[in-house]
C-alpha cells in the first residue's frame, strides 16, 4: 500500500526474516488455555442426539426418561428454538434441529445438557426417537437416477457452474493429440488435532460464544439468527485453535448455535467439546469427485480444447458446495492458455456426511485430474513433461479459462523453470524389482474469495498504541495454527518500525473488530494485512507530526524504534507516543481493505480472482511391484505466492501441506457402508506419519510481487497441498507405466497393475 505524503518508505528490514512464533512458546510449554481447558462458574455440558440414520421421517421424539438421570438439566429440541431453526451457510437447507427429517446419520435431533460430559451422554441415549425410515442415497450415481430418491424436495442437483470460452468443436478440429478419461477422488477427513467445541455463556440479553472457529462472524449471524436476537446481542470470542484446514469453517456456527438455545433456556454457561468419533461422523469433509476429462493439443504441443465435467457429491447439506465447486470450476483446466474451454460441474445431495471447506477448496481434485491429461498429452506428442508445462504456462497478458487477462504477478513460468534444473535424467527407471517414477504437476489457485465471494472479501483491523509504546493489535481474521498472527506482527512492526516485541496480535472478539468475512481461502495476510497498513498510515500522520513538532524539522521517516528528521536528529518512538498522551492525542486506528472487485458472466467468462498464486511439485517415487509399497524419495515444490513475510512458516506451510495431499494421494480412505461412516477414529481412517512422507523435502519461492497485496505478498496456505497427490500420481503412472486414475493409490492397485503389465 502507498505510503502517506511526505513518509518515507524505509529500507525492509523485518519482512522476509525468519522470525520465530510469537506463540511458539507458549503453546510448547502448555501455557496456552484451548476450548476444553477453559470454563466458567455453573458450567454445564451438552451432548447431541444424533439420528443414527442415514435417511428417515421423524415420528416422534419422546424426552420423557432423560430426567431419570442424576445430574441433568435440561433438553432442547426444535420447538424450543426462538428465532429460526436453520443454518445453512450459502443455501437454507439445513436446519439447525431436525424435526420432521433426517438426511444423514449424524443429524443431530435434540441436546442434552448435565452436570458432566459423561452424564450428558448417558442421557442423550435415553432420548427415545422413532423413525420411519426412508430409502436413501450413498452415491453419486444413485443420486443422478432418472427415479431416483429425493434427499430435499426441489432434488438431488445441489449446485451447478458452467464456463464457456471459444468452441470446442474448432478446438478438436486444430488437435493432432486428444486425450480423454476419467478420474475418482475420494473424501478427505481433516484430522485436526483439536476436535469442535464451544461455549456458550448467556449474560442478561447478551450471549457470549467462546469457540475455536475459522469464521467468528459466521458464528455470530447464525446464533443471532436461532435466537431471534441482534448481531449486537451475540459476541463471539475466538479461542486458540488446534488446526482446521476448512473444517472449522461452517460447522463450528451449527454447534454454537444450538448450545446458544440451551444457554438462553437454562440461563447457565453450557460446554460442548465433540469426542473424535463424533467429529469424523458429524463434521464435514473434502468433496469426493468423478471427473471426466478431454484435452487436444497440437502436435508442437499448444493446448486447443478443454471440455469438462466434473460431479461432486455435496453429502446431506450444501453448506459451502455452492463456493468450493465456483472454484473447482475456475481451475479445472489448469494454469494454461487453452482457447477452447467449456466446464461444466455439478454438485448433488446424498444421505451422506455433508461436504465442505477443507485445504485447497475444491481444487487437488481437479488438479489431480487436469494434470494427469496433461502428462498423458505430453507422452502423445513425445514432449518432456515439464517443457510440456512450460508451452503453455500462463504468463503475464495469458488469458485464463474464464478469459480474465493476467496483468500482475505471475511467477508459474519460473516455477517451472526451477522444477527443471533440480530434476534431471530419466523419468522412470528399473532396479532390483522396484521401479522408480518422476512426475510433475504445476497450478494455479484464486487468493481470496473471488467473484463468487466478493461481498465478503474485505476486512478490518484495529491499532492502538499504548502510552509504554506497546501496541495493540485486532483483525477479523483468525490464526489456525498457520502463524498468522506472526506474520502480522511482522507487518505492523515493519510499517511502524519497531520491533516484534513490541507488538501483540490479539484473537478476534466480534465486539471489538468489524465483520470481516471468513478466514479462508488464502486471505489473512492480504486481507488484514492491508487493513493494518491502513491504520498504521493513519496512525504515522499523527506519530510524524509530533515528531516533526518535537524536533523542529521535517521527519523524513521511521526505523529501528526512531523517528529520523531532516536535520539528522532522531527522536525515540517511546517518547514521541508518550508526548502524544501528554497532549491528549488518539493512538488508536480503525483500517479497512477491499478486496479488488472480481465478476463473470453468465458464461463464467471474466475476472475470477484479482490476482493468482502458482507452484509447480516434482515428485520421485519408489515403487515395490511385489508389496504395492510406494515410497516418495524425493519431493520439491516450488511456489509463488509474491513476497515471502516469514520464510520460516512459509517453509513450515509448504511442508504440511505436502504431508496432507501424500496422504490423500496413497493413505486416506473414509468409508462409507450403506450411509453409514466406517472409519470412525484415527486407527481405521489412517493419515501419513513422520516416516510415510518423504526422504527428501524441498521448498522453493518465487517471489513475483503482488502490487494489491502487503509488502506484494499473495497466499500461500491452501496451495501448498494443492499440486502434492497429482505430482505422486503422475510419478506412479511414470514407474509403472499405467495411469493412476483414482485416489488413493492402494497397495492392491499397484500389484494388479504389476501383474498384468
Amino acid at each position: 500500500m502507498s505510503e502517506a505524503p511526505g513518509m518515507k518508505t524505509h529500507d525492509v528490514r523485518l519482512v522476509g526474516r525468519r522470525i520465530s512464533r510469537v506463540d511458539g512458546k507458549s503453546k510448547s510449554s502448555g501455557y496456552t488455555r484451548f476450548v476444553n481447558d477453559i470454563g466458567f462458574p455453573g458450567m454445564v455440558h451438552a451432548a447431541m442426539v444424533k439420528a443414527g440414520h442415514p435417511h428417515a421421517s421423524i415420528v416422534d421424539i419422546d424426552i420423557s426418561r432423560v430426567s431419570t438421570v442424576s445430574g441433568v438439566v435440561g433438553v432442547v429440541t426444535a420447538r424450543d428454538v426462538p428465532g429460526e431453526n436453520r443454518v445453512g451457510l450459502v443455501k437454507d437447507d439445513q436446519p439447525l434441529f431436525a424435526s420432521d427429517r433426517v438426511r444423514y446419520e449424524a443429524d443431530c435431533i435434540a441436546l442434552v445438557v448435565a452436570e458432566t460430559p459423561y452424564l450428558a451422554r448417558r442421557a442423550a441415549e435415553l432420548v427415545k426417537v422413532t423413525f420411519e425410515n426412508l430409502p436413501h442415497i450413498s452415491s453419486l450415481d444413485d443420486a443422478k437416477a432418472p427415479n431416483a430418491v429425493m434427499v430435499h424436495d426441489d432434488g438431488n442437483l445441489a449446485v451447478e457452474r458452467r464456463i464457456v470460452k471459444g468452441a470446442i468443436e474448432i478446438g478438436e478440429s486444430q488437435s493432432d493429440h486428444v486425450v480423454e478419461a476419467e478420474f475418482h477422488t475420494p473424501v478427505q477427513e481433516h484430522a485436526y488435532l483439536e476436535t469442535v467445541g464451544a461455549i456458550a455463556v448467556p449474560f442478561g440479553r447478551k450471549m457470549e460464544i467462546w469457540v475455536a472457529a475459522q469464521c467468528p462472524f459466521y458464528v455470530r449471524d447464525a446464533v443471532a439468527r436461532c435466537l431471534g436476537a441482534r448481531l449486537a446481542d451475540v459476541r463471539v470470542i475466538q479461542l486458540p485453535i488446534g488446526g482446521g484446514f476448512g473444517g472449522k469453517e461452517d460447522v463450528p456456527s451449527e454447534i454454537c448455535a444450538r448450545l446458544a438455545v440451551l444457554a438462553r433456556q437454562i440461563g447457565r454457561p453450557v460446554k460442548m467439546v465433540l469426542t473424535r468419533e463424533e467429529d469424523i461422523l458429524y463434521t464435514s469433509k473434502r468433496h469426493p469427485m468423478k471427473l471426466t476429462y478431454r484435452m487436444g493439443c497440437k502436435v508442437s504441443g499448444e493446448l486447443q480444447f478443454a471440455d469438462i465435467l466434473i460431479e461432486a457429491d455435496v453429502g446431506a447439506y450444501a453448506t459451502l458446495s455452492p463456493i468450493v465447486l465456483f472454484r473447482s470450476t475456475i481451475h479445472a483446466a489448469g494454469p494454461y492458455e487453452i482457447p477452447n474451454v467449456r466446464i461444466l460441474t455439478r454438485g448433488y445431495y446424498t444421505n451422506t456426511v455433508p461436504k465442505g471447506a477443507m485445504r485447497g477448496f475444491g481444487t487437488p481434485q481437479v488438479v489431480f485430474a487436469c494434470e494427469s491429461v496433461i502428462d498423458e498429452l505430453a507422452l502423445k506428442a513425445a514432449i518432456d513433461p515439464l517443457e510440456f508445462r512450460a508451452i503453455n504456462a500462463l504468463k503475464k497478458g495469458s488469458r485464463t479459462a474464464t478469459d480474465q487477462v493476467l496483468k500482475d504477478s505471475v511467477g508459474l513460468p519460473e516455477t517451472i523453470r526451477r522444477a527443471k534444473k533440480h530434476f534431471a535424467g530419466p523419468w522412470s527407471r528399473r532396479s532390483k524389482g522396484k521401479v522408480t517414477g518422476r512426475g510433475v504437476a504445476s497450478m494455479f489457485y484464486g487468493v481470496s474469495l473471488g467473484a463468487a465471494g466478493r461481498h465478503l472479501d474485505r476486512g478490518a483491523a484495529r491499532v492502538e498504541i499504548l502510552k509504554d509504546g506497546s501496541i495493540n493489535v485486532w483483525v477479523g481474521c483468525t490464526d489456525m495454527g498457520q502463524g498468522a498472527r506472526t506474520v502480522l506482527a511482522q507487518i505492523v512492526a515493519e510499517d511502524l518500525g519497531v520491533s516484534v516485541e513490541q507488538v501483540q496480535v490479539n484473537h478476534v472478539d466480534t465486539d471489538i473488530i468489524a465483520d470481516s468475512g471468513p478466514t479462508v481461502a488464502s486471505r489473512t495476510t492480504v486481507v488484514s494485512g492491508n487493513a493494518i497498513l491502513d491504520a498504521c498510515s493513519k496512525l504515522k500522520r499523527i506519530l510524524f507530526s509530533i515528531a516533526g513538532e518535537m524536533s523542529g524539522s521535517k521527519i523524513t521517516g521511521i526505523s529501528k524504534g526512531a523517528f529520523v528528521a531532516e536535520s539528522g536528529k532522531a527522536l525515540d518512538f517511546k517518547k514521541v507516543v508518550a508526548e502524544c498522551y501528554l497532549k491528549r492525542i488518539d493512538l488508536s486506528a480503525l483500517g479497512w481493505y477491499v478486496v479488488p472487485d472480481c465478476r463473470l458472466d453468465d458464461s463464467g467468462l471474466g475476472d475470477a480472482y484479482y490476482v493468482y498464486s502458482y507452484a509447480t511439485d516434482v515428485a520421485e517415487v519408489e515403487v515395490d511391484t511385489e508389496t504395492g509399497e510406494i515410497q516418495i524419495k524425493d519431493f520439491l515444490a516450488v511456489h509463488d505466492s509474491g513476497r515471502i513475510i516469514n520464510p520460516m512458516l512459509a517453509e513450515g506451510q509448504v511442508e504440511g501441506g505436502i504431508a496432507q495431499g501424500i496422504g490423500f494421494a496413497l493413505h486416506e480412505m473414509f468409508s462409507e457402508r450403506d450411509g453409514h461412516v466406517a472409519s470412525r477414529d484415527l486407527s481405521t481412517y489412517l493419515i501419513p506419519t513422520s516416516l510415510d512422507v518423504c526422504d527428501r523435502m524441498s521448498v522453493e519461492f518465487v517471489e513475483r510481487l503482488s502490487r494489491d497485496g502487503p509488502f506484494g505478498a499473495k497466499g500461500l496456505g491452501e496451495p501448498a497441498i494443492i499440486p502434492v497427490a497429482a505430482a505422486i500420481a503422475n510419478a506412479v503412472s511414470r514407474a509403472l507405466g499405467r495411469r493412476v486414475t483414482c485416489l488413493p493409490i492402494t497397495r492392491e492397485w499397484v500389484i494388479e497393475q504389476s501383474i498384468t503389465s
